[in-house]
């Protein structure tokens, strides 16, 4: 249950609102001891015993905000009120969002408005609460979940504020959660006129929806290149087909699993060649059978994914059974819901992962990534050049490439970022007559500097 230490007030303060500001702050300390002024006006000086953080003139709403959420506690209610607001009953107001808080899955809390230009109403909740599709965010209480995912956005480069409310809103709909309106309490404004360009409102919205939405695609650094403490070896055909390998010292694997084959299974060959106790359990459903026999390459038609049915199989028997597991994964997009389906136990089997990713850069993909870099380091890596590149947050990363992860339990510490030029000297064209992508750059390469 929260209580209203719970709760932490921040007060947007400029120039021509400092009287009410400090008007409003010396009715809520009474009962919130977490009250903080943001402010705007350097002609006025705060004692010491006021709780504020100071800013310049020049800072607006998105400047205010990006510092008062980076400054709330976990686990607060985050409170904002912009310093024109009026307040007629601070106690009704705050034991009634707290009770709400408490009582209903709230995500957002807010009083009704006056002057809202936010007026539909679509789903009523209880008595004068209603569910909306948004509300002010001049005076709101925001619940500690949506607090925590979205405290380290630039709310700074929408100057004015714009989309910050649609922001917060969007997460607390992903989040399950209420936006609320309480209709029976009631707050109105000093000043009727905003100083806000609404001109550029649709400016400093997309801004801010882009900087959201990076909540929700995988962050380059999870690319990574880190040193191998051994040397790697090419298994496979020339061109598309062949995958770079690390050499183990004194390996034993216990099986190879293989999924997506087509017409070519020089890479199992290789493999089992030169690991000859290794047995090769081959999957793809879409062809009828090997293009040619081994006799440790065993067939199963089927494709890989994340669950087991007539067609498709997620592997976890065959991996519950065995230790010590090379997985060589090519199937077209069906690698992200395979390894979701894996559990840390399966996943920590594995002594090295060589798989290709296409297109991975979507919310759904944060999840595996996260799984495969808690027991493994990415020590290899190789953009297909029959796909393309995009700008992935500020990166160029190719649509499609090749991993090699190895276990973590073969470093004695952290290792040391790659320094390798990318494509290697080990590296092949998948497509021979395109050219290579070259990706000599963070996170993929660390170069060192040298001294002029």
């Amino acid at each position: 249950m929260y209580t209203l230490d719970d709760i932490a007030v921040y007060i947007f303060n400029w120039k021509t609102v400092s009287i009410n500001s400090l008007l409003v702050y010396n009715n809520i300390i009474k009962l919130i001891k977490n009250t903080t002024i943001i402010n705007c006006d350097e002609s006025l000086i705060l004692e010491s015993s006021i709780k504020h953080i100071q800013l310049d003139d020049s800072h607006f709403y998105g400047s205010q905000y990006e510092h008062a959420i980076k400054d709330t506690p976990v686990g607060s209610i985050f409170c904002i009120i912009v310093g024109d607001i009026i307040i007629n009953d601070v106690e009704i107001l705050f034991n009634t969002a707290l009770h709400k808080f408490n009582t209903i899955h709230t995500g957002i809390y807010s009083p009704n408005y006056l002057r809202s230009p936010h007026t539909e109403l679509y789903e009523n909740i209880n008595g004068s609460l209603y569910n909306v599709p948004n509300t002010d965010c001049r005076l709101w209480f925001i619940h500690p979940s949506i607090i925590l995912k979205i405290k380290n956005l630039k709310y700074s480069i929408s100057k004015y504020g714009w989309g910050i409310d649609i922001l917060t809103i969007k997460e607390a709909r992903k989040q399950n959660l209420f936006v609320l309106r309480d209709m029976s309490i009631e707050t109105d404004e000093l000043t009727h006129e905003s100083t806000y360009p609404g001109n550029i409102a649709n400016d400093g919205m997309k801004l801010i929806d882009d900087e959201y939405n990076k909540l929700y695609t995988i962050n380059p650094s999870v690319l990574t290149v880190y040193k191998s403490p051994f040397p790697k070896t090419r298994l496979g055909r020339d061109f598309d087909g062949g995958y770079i390998i690390c050499e183990i010292p004194n390996i034993t694997y216990s099986i190879l699993l293989s999924g997506g084959i087509e017409g070519d299974i020089s890479f199992e060959e290789d493999f089992v060649n030169k690991y000859h106790n290794t047995k090769c359990f081959a999957f793809d459903g879409t062809i009828g059978n090997l293009p040619k026999k081994h006799d440790n390459i065993f067939f199963i038609k089927k494709n890989i994914g994340f669950k087991n049915d007539e067609h498709t199989t997620n592997l976890h028997a065959i991996i519950n059974d065995n230790n010590s597991i090379f997985v060589k994964m090519d199937i077209e997009g069906g690698e992200i819901p395979w390894v979701q389906s894996l559990n840390n136990e399966q996943l920590n089997k594995f002594e090295q992962i060589v798989m290709e990713f296409h297109w991975p850069f979507s919310e759904k993909e944060i999840e595996v990534f996260n799984k495969l870099n808690k027991n493994h380091y990415l020590i290899h890596f190789h953009g297909n050049n029959s796909c393309g590149v995009r700008n992935h947050r500020d990166v160029i990363i190719p649509n499609v490439f090749e991993c090699t992860y190895l276990h973590k339990k073969y470093f004695t510490d952290i290792p040391e970022l790659n320094t390798d030029l990318i494509p290697g000297t080990l590296d092949m064209k998948n497509l021979e007559y395109n050219n290579e992508i070259i990706i000599n750059y963070p996170p993929f390469v660390n170069l060192k500097s040298t001294a002029c």
